[in-house]
Formats: structure tokens, C-alpha cells, sequence
């Protein structure tokens, strides 16, 4: 926020306040603009007509995102199960590299 933004919003009684000029001073417009557009997202997602937006993130992180993160967790323990095994394969055949190379130059 702009200092002259910040002075056209000081104000008196309980709105200037040491705590809301901070909140004001790091105030990212567009992250909190990113906040509310996705909450209103949510809520068109979830098919709620009531205009009650209490514990929509906790819905979409048990119904959506949970299972996927899980699902996504897997694939990364797989991933990592296998370029270990690839690890350990090639330290395998550079140790037999280097034996052969080692029986070549005991025998010469």
C-alpha cells in the first residue's frame, strides 16, 4: 500500500489503531483478492446455494486436493524408489567396471 493511500485511510476513534495501520501497511491487494476470487470458486464448486461459506476449504482439501496429495505422494515415493535403484545399479557396474580394469592391469 502506498503511503498516500495509507494517509486518505487513517481515520479516529476505534479504526486507527496501532494493529489496522500495520494490517493496512502489508496489505497485498492481490493476493487478497486471489483469497476471495478462489473462495467464491469453492463455493460455486460446491453446488451451495445457502450463502454459507463455513468450511469450504476444509471440503475441498477431504474431497479434492487430500486425495490427490495422497495419490501424488506415492508417484514421488515411486519416483524416488526407482532413481535409487538406478543409483545403486550404476555404482554396481562401475564397481564391476573397475574390476575389470583392475584384472587387466594385474595380468599385463
Amino acid at each position: 500500500m502506498t503511503e498516500d493511500l495509507a494517509t486518505k485511510l487513517k481515520t479516529t476513534g476505534a479504526f486507527d489503531t496501532p494493529w489496522l495501520k500495520e494490517q493496512l501497511q502489508n496489505w497485498d491487494v492481490t493476493l487478497e483478492q486471489k483469497k476471495a476470487d478462489f473462495t467464491e470458486h469453492m463455493y460455486r464448486c460446491s453446488g451451495r446455494t445457502n450463502g454459507l461459506y463455513t468450511g469450504l476449504w476444509e471440503n475441498l482439501c477431504i474431497t479434492e486436493a487430500g486425495p490427490i496429495m495422497r495419490e501424488r505422494f506415492f508417484e514421488m515415493v515411486e519416483a524416488v524408489r526407482l532413481y535409487e535403484e538406478e543409483m545403486a545399479s550404476q555404482a554396481n557396474a562401475e564397481e564391476q567396471d573397475d574390476a575389470e580394469i583392475e584384472k587387466v592391469l594385474i595380468k599385463s
